[in-house]
Order: C-alpha cells, then structure tokens, then sequence
C-alpha cells in the first residue's frame, strides 16, 4: 500500500455492509455483485455474511462468490438460531467499520449507494442515513404486490416506501448507520421475528433524533412472489406490532392502529348484520374501501401497464386486513 492509499484509509470511514440470510439461493447473487460494483473503493468497505443454516445452494453460491471476488473483504459468519435479529447481532459485533448497513439478502443497491451515503454523512449530522427502497417483481403478480406496498396506501405513507424529498423521518430500511450509535442504543432484540429493525430504530431516534432520509439514494427489495406469502409477511409483522408497542408505548403511530380498527370495525359490522339480518352496515364500510383500493389500483395501473388491476386489489386487501388480523391477535398475546 503506497502513502496516497494510506492517507485515503486514514481519512475515509470503513463501512460494514451486513447481510443476514438463510436460503435466499434465489436473490443472493445480485445482492453480492451490487455491493462489489459500488463506485466507492473497494478497499473501504467489507462485506460480512451471516448464514442461518440454509437448506439449499445460497452458501455455494456465497462461496463462489467470495472465491471470484478476492478484491473484497467478505466474511462469511454462521447463525445457528436461524433468526435473522440473531444474524444482525452476529455481524454488528464483527464488524470493523465505522458505518453499518444492515441488508436483505434478497435486496440490492444502486451503484453509487455507499458513496451517497458516505457524502451525505459528512453533510448532515444524523444517527442513520438511507433512501428510498422500490420493491420490484419478476412477473405480472409479484409486481402487482411490489407496487400496491410501494403506495401511499399500502404502506401507510412509510417514507422510506414513498418519500419524494429530503426530510427527517421515523424509520429507514437499508440505512447507513454509524456503528457507534447502535452500540450506544444497544444491539437490535433478539426476541422480534419480525420488525426488529424498526424496533432499533426506535430506539436510535429516541435517543438522538430522527433519521435522514434522502431520495436520491436508492435501493431495490424482491417483493412477495405470491399472496400466501404476502398474506404471512403482513400477519407475522402484524402479530409482532404489540410486543414492540408493550416495549416501547411511545412507539404507536396512527397509521399502525387503522388496519386493526379497520379489521375490527369491519368484522363486528358482519357480527351485526347477521343478526339483523341487513346487509346496510357492512356494506356502508366495505364499498367505500373497495371503491377507494379500486380507483388507486386504475391510477396505479394507468401509470405502470404492466400491472394488473385485479392483483393490486387482492394485494390491498391482504396487506389491511391480514396486518390488522395479525396486530388484533398480538395484543391478546403480548399484552394479556
């Protein structure tokens, strides 16, 4: 290494690019070239690889990887209890950078992600830094999905879905973290199969702010290939919402309590129906819904011909009421 190289390492943070998986054979591979073809140096950045026991080829092909790319620091770390909170920990606690990005195995970055992340770090004074994530599909109805979870109304006007400008926000998903931060918080729960990210962030911004989000900085997230797995994401994540709201009681936001509201209202209308024998209140809630997941699926598919208007209503229906389902049977099992 000549004086120049030294003086860059010397002056330039080291970032830890985390990514914990378990049999993601499927995605992997894009996820690992997006972080090799990053723009910044390779010599300032790692990248640490957390396997949860996975059943089919995702370790080969990490291997492989690692094997064609010996210009990059990989490291390749095992999980034992398969949970992906548990993976993150793992390579939190092992990495040497002073920034920390913790990463799906089925997402994948823009080329200049590390550099933006990095400038923007050293333009704004914030706990954690990201961008917008596009969730993208390989056929007709995976798109369908991505896009109705990429809406306003799918995701609950979560910024890091939607955002459209610079503005400080509750929750990132991707963010650049500085390591120092999360040390400082403490590492992410253990106990959370799903939302343990937010939940770390929750944390984060308590303690030192809110996150910046920055448009421009772009990542791309697999969405669900099918409704059954769509429908047991938004339950499970649903169903983990209370424990995190028992946690933290300051964490609830409005836009977490509609879908159970929702849901609820809209199961004791049919409760009430049924026993007076009149369609009229359930239908005074539900065709209104149905008019407005309609109309915003027409919009949706104007603008995006490849997707399909069926599939956007069935996506909106599962993301709402799976979600509330989910959070409505939580509470009974974490706050009672």
């Amino acid at each position: 290494m000549n004086f120049c190289e030294r003086i860059i390492l010397d002056n330039f943070p080291l970032i830890s690019i985390v990514i914990a998986i378990r049999n993601e054979e499927k995605y992997i591979k894009k996820c690992l070239e997006s972080c090799y073809n990053q723009t910044l140096s390779k010599r300032l950045y790692e990248i640490l690889i957390i396997d949860g026991m996975s059943n089919d080829s995702t370790l080969s092909i990490v291997n492989n990887f690692v094997e064609k790319h010996k210009n990059l620091r990989i490291k390749i770390l095992s999980n034992t209890k398969k949970i992906q909170a548990v993976g993150w920990n793992i390579g939190i606690k092992n990495a040497k950078g002073k920034y920390i990005i913790l990463l799906s195995g089925h997402a994948y970055l823009t080329i200049d992600y590390l550099e933006k992340c990095l400038m923007f770090h050293a333009k704004y004074d914030a706990p954690c830094i990201g961008g917008v994530v596009k969730l993208v599909g390989e056929d007709n109805k995976s798109k369908s999905i991505g896009a109705a979870f990429n809406s306003i109304i799918g995701s609950g006007n979560a910024k890091y879905w939607c955002g459209t400008k610079i503005e400080y926000v509750e929750t990132l998903l991707f963010g650049m973290y500085k390591k120092e931060v999360i040390e400082e918080v403490g590492y992410i729960d253990e106990n959370l199969v799903r939302g343990e990210d937010w939940e770390l962030n929750y944390k984060i911004v308590k303690k030192f702010g809110k996150m910046l989000l920055i448009p421009e900085i772009k990542s791309f997230l697999y969405a669900k290939s099918n409704f059954k797995n769509l429908f047991k994401r938004q339950f499970i994540a649903g169903l983990w919402k209370p424990y995190i709201f028992k946690k933290h009681p300051k964490s609830i936001l409005f836009r977490h309590l509609l879908p159970p509201i929702f849901t609820f209202a809209t199961f004791l209308s049919i409760i009430i129906s049924i026993i007076l024998k009149t369609p009229t209140i359930t239908l005074s809630i539900i065709i209104p819904y149905l008019l407005v997941i309609s109309s915003y699926s027409i919009l949706l598919k104007i603008k995006d011909k490849s997707l399909s208007i069926t599939y956007l209503i069935i996506s909106f229906l599962i993301i709402h009421f799976t979600y509330g389902m989910g959070l409505i049977l939580g509470i009974f099992k974490f706050l009672f």
